[in-house]
């Protein structure tokens, strides 16, 4: 009966995983536009988000109103939300954003035409990265001496 229930649980385990991969770069159709979602960067700080906007057969649409509001897959974290009505003129909407934490996220995508339809999807942004570079002249914990739980600067 156990090695029957192994290639059970191998598949069972295979398709959670997964679901649990996310997309960048995702497209999603739901009959009548495409829409895309890219990420200028995954790390937190600030990025554009790239939304492109398409009709079912592949055409450009510039004249639409894109909003987003993207939430941390868990509860208690601020929404972050953007809006752009103006596209390059091949269908992309780009919208300045902040990934205000490293995990888990997802954004939904809400487009408004000018005839006044709207359409919302959901995109997955699954391991934004709390890495961040160091700028010229900022500090790092090296830099630092702890004096009587005090922090005091080294001097060089």
């Amino acid at each position: 009966m156990m090695k029957k229930l192994v290639p059970v649980f191998v598949l069972l385990v295979g398709a959670i995983w997964l679901a649990g991969c996310g997309g960048r770069n995702s497209a999603n159709s739901s009959g009548n536009l495409n829409i895309s979602i890219d990420a200028a960067s995954t790390m937190v700080g600030t990025t554009d988000l790239m939304i492109t906007v398409e009709d079912t057969e592949g055409n450009a649409i510039n004249d639409a109103t894109v909003d987003i509001k993207g939430d941390m897959s868990h509860a208690g974290m601020q929404p972050v939300l953007g809006e752009s009505s103006a596209s390059n003129g091949a269908g992309m909407y780009v919208i300045p954003y902040e990934w205000t934490m490293a995990g888990d996220w997802f954004v939904t995508v809400n487009v408004t035409l000018a005839d006044g339809t709207t359409e919302s999807q959901r995109f997955d942004f699954n391991g934004i990265s709390g890495e961040m570079e160091m700028e010229d002249g900022e500090m790092d914990h090296d830099d630092m001496d702890m004096n009587d739980g005090e922090m005091e600067e080294a001097t060089e």
